[in-house]
């Protein structure tokens, strides 16, 4: 395989670990992000690693739900209304996927797509050179309702089809299972195929990792325009590619080893060829 040097744009669980099999495949890695290690999505997650998860936003109703939740700042589908035509346009796609048939076409990818994350999580664990907290202990999804009870049935119907096996369990049942930890609920499915980890943890020892072993060789490197540090592994995180402070001006100068960026007049913003 011929060696490449490789920018990553984003320093997430996303950016690393594609950070961490490139630099398995021997490439050389530079990883760009503007935030702090341990902040936005990467961090404040559920941790879930969810094979059951198989059913796509894009579902019956999910219009009338997101008209709803797009103007709810702390809902799982917001999105700030403003006139952008690139956004007109995705919205009216979105629109003309919620359908049954779209549903049913797109199951088998999402479930096909888990089940490989969950793989690659477990393989990271059993390496030994990676140290996380991983548990796979299934997933309860309860419901209070019978109305809930035949919703969540229906994706259950789906999920067994496709070879993953749940469970139904009343309220004793569950009792049973979680003495310490009473539930409210009328009874509950569990997907036994679900895992769950530690965001914080697991980025943090990624990062560790990627440290430790990797940014003495240079195989990999790490910036951070938001601290201006491009030396110190602690400070690593550093741009998208939208960043346009001057602060940037200073770290910018430590990437003229790249030709793949491109700087503008004023060295205040850049591009990735």
């Amino acid at each position: 395989m011929v060696k490449k040097k490789v920018i990553v744009i984003g320093g997430g669980i996303v950016g690393l670990s594609t950070a961490y099999y490139l630099q398995k495949e021997g490439h050389e890695v530079t990883v760009i992000d503007k935030g702090e290690i341990g902040s936005g999505a990467s961090h404040i997650n559920a941790g879930y690693l969810t094979p059951s998860h198989i059913v796509p936003m894009a579902a019956p109703g999910m219009i009338s739900k997101g008209i709803r939740w797009m103007f709810n700042a702390s809902s799982p589908f917001y999105i700030q209304p403003r006139l952008n035509l690139d956004l007109i346009r995705w919205g009216m796609k979105f629109m003309k996927s919620c359908t049954s048939s779209h549903v049913l076409k797109s199951m088998k990818s999402i479930l096909d797509i888990n089940l490989l994350s969950k793989k690659l999580y477990l393989e990271m664990q059993q390496s030994k050179f990676l140290k996380f907290h991983l548990e796979s202990k299934g997933l309860l999804m309860a419901y209070k309702t019978s109305k809930a009870e035949r919703e969540e049935a229906e994706v259950v119907n789906w999920a067994k089809d496709l070879g993953i096996n749940v469970k139904q369990f009343s309220k004793e049942e569950i009792l049973r299972i979680q003495p310490e930890s009473p539930m409210d609920v009328a009874g509950a499915f569990w997907y036994e195929s679900d895992a769950h980890s530690t965001p914080e943890l697991f980025m943090k020892n990624l990062f560790k990792y990627l440290q430790t072993n990797f940014g003495s060789d240079k195989n990999i490197s790490l910036y951070n325009f938001a601290l201006g540090s491009t030396n110190d592994f602690s400070n690593m995180f550093m741009a998208d590619n939208e960043g346009q402070s001057s602060s940037f001006y200073k770290p910018l100068h430590h990437l003229t080893e790249h030709p793949e960026i491109k700087f503008t007049e004023d060295d205040t913003n850049f591009e990735i060829k």
